[in-house]
């Protein structure tokens, strides 16, 4: 295939992939940050899914990212993930040819998410859950980052377990009413709560499927369901807690910004006003806000200070826009 051309010069493009227990997603875009394509497939995690699965997603992902385009070349892969970045760069060289690697940390990546370039403390509450003091490209001190067999509090995962346990107490009358129950019914498309909860069991990837019962922790938020509202504050409490280690154990700087990212915060606005309403009670000075982008996108900001050796207003207005779809958001 034949590089695509612009006004006879040859345009340089590059790839950002995001990879965790959830989803892969890929972006191309160009030398100038125009977005060229974008696609996504399921779980990349080897805790969450098997290396046939993961290596199926990866493929679907870059087929779906370079559907009939003419790209022979990447100027350089820029990659978060858990562990997978050499499967997924070799997996991509079947494509394409690939001029360089870029393996840019998953909390790094968070960093470069909130347009941050020095440092800042990264919560994530995604499938999984961790807080990392990150440095550049370094991930310093961390807490948190299990793994759900053993724990991941605050994460997406740990949310889906919550909910699961407060639909049963519901269903078997020994806790509240919560429309949980309902929800998780609806969610799996049964109409027997048993048979929608044991479906899990034989699915492809058990973590993955109890963590997506966040939909379900949304929807019942959203009819201000109470016992649904108070597992998110449970979950942000949890992941509160880590970010205070973290804040004492490595006597992080008042001026180090705080950012959280992930789909368990997503999932509705109560679990990040807990989370941020319990930290600013011993921490009263933090700087805490969402991430700007989500990850995927945090690896193009990568991409730009890699460039520059800087990042400008005037880039970040240019990624709000040419990315906006990427904008991360916390359901209200």
């Amino acid at each position: 295939m034949e590089p695509l051309r612009k006004r006879g010069a040859v345009v340089k493009y590059y790839i950002s992939v995001d990879g965790g227990g959830t989803k892969i997603k890929a972006i191309l875009f160009d030398e100038n940050l125009n977005l060229i394509s974008s696609a996504a497939s399921g779980s990349v995690n080897p805790n969450f899914s098997s290396q046939e699965t993961i290596q199926r997603n990866i493929e679907q992902c870059f087929t779906e990212l370079l559907q009939g385009l003419s790209i022979c070349e990447a100027a350089c892969l820029y990659v978060s993930t858990v562990g997978q970045a050499g499967q997924i760069a070799e997996t991509l060289r079947k494509y394409v040819s690939v001029n360089a690697v870029d393996e840019v940390g998953e909390y790094s990546s968070g960093m470069y998410a909130a347009y941050l370039q020095k440092e800042a403390v990264i919560a994530i509450s995604g499938t999984g859950s961790g807080v990392f003091y990150v440095r550049g490209k370094d991930a310093g001190y961390g807490v948190g980052g299990w793994g759900a067999l053993i724990s991941d509090e605050g994460s997406g995962y740990y949310l889906g377990r919550l909910a699961a346990l407060a639909a049963i107490r519901s269903y078997e009358k020994r806790g509240p009413f919560t429309v949980l129950t309902e929800l998780i019914m609806k969610h799996f498309g049964y109409d027997d709560f048993r048979e929608a909860l044991f479906s899990i069991y034989g699915g492809d990837s058990q973590v993955r499927s109890v963590a997506s019962l966040s939909h379900a922790v949304r929807e019942a938020a959203r009819r201000n369901d109470e016992v649904a509202l108070e597992i998110l504050r449970t979950n942000g409490l949890l992941i509160a807690d880590q970010t205070k280690a973290v804040l004492r154990n490595a006597g992080i700087p008042a001026n180090v910004p705080i950012r959280v990212m992930g789909g368990g915060f997503q999932t509705h606005i109560t679990m990040y006003n807990a989370y941020k309403e319990d930290i600013l009670r011993e921490f009263p000075d933090r700087d805490i806000q969402p991430v700007i982008f989500e990850p995927v996108v945090g690896n193009i900001v990568r991409h730009i200070w890699v460039e520059k050796r800087g990042l400008d207003a005037e880039s970040l207005k240019q990624v709000k826009i040419n990315f906006a779809q990427f904008l991360y958001q916390i359901t209200s």
